[in-house]
């Protein structure tokens, strides 16, 4: 099971200054938009927190059984759309956050590519769907 440790490494060393990930969005079952609590950057210990963990390791899985390893970064595709692919295949809603975070921690490379100067919310990665 993921601890959170290797979570919080993930969010210092990997994850761009001033981004915050979130396990929150708009949850189709409930077509209401879920508030997320307030979660400061850099404060790598609450981010962290904000996931369940059986939820990630279940990601994690479906993951390895639905993507694979490219040699180079996928740039057709940013973590919005994977998100959304690995949602259809299975019949349940994933967060950028979370998804951008199971990548990691699935050892996919993940390139966050730059907007005006600064990092985009949606990184790509080498990955693509296994046939």
């Amino acid at each position: 099971m993921v601890q959170i440790a290797e979570i919080v490494q993930v969010l210092k060393t990997q994850v761009p200054a001033g981004t915050v990930l979130t396990n929150y969005g708009n949850e189709a079952s409930h077509r209401s938009l879920v508030k997320p609590p307030s979660v400061t950057p850099g404060d790598y210990e609450a981010n962290a927190a904000v996931f369940n963990l059986r939820d990630l390791d279940d990601l994690i899985v479906d993951m390895y059984i639905i993507f694979r390893k490219r040699r180079n970064v996928n740039k057709v595709m940013t973590s919005y759309g994977w998100k959304h692919v690995l949602e259809k295949k299975r019949g349940k809603y994933v967060s950028n956050g979370m998804f951008i975070l199971a990548a990691y921690l699935s050892d996919f490379r993940v390139f966050w590519p730059k907007e005006n100067g600064s990092y985009g919310v949606n990184p790509y990665f080498n990955m693509e769907l296994r046939e």
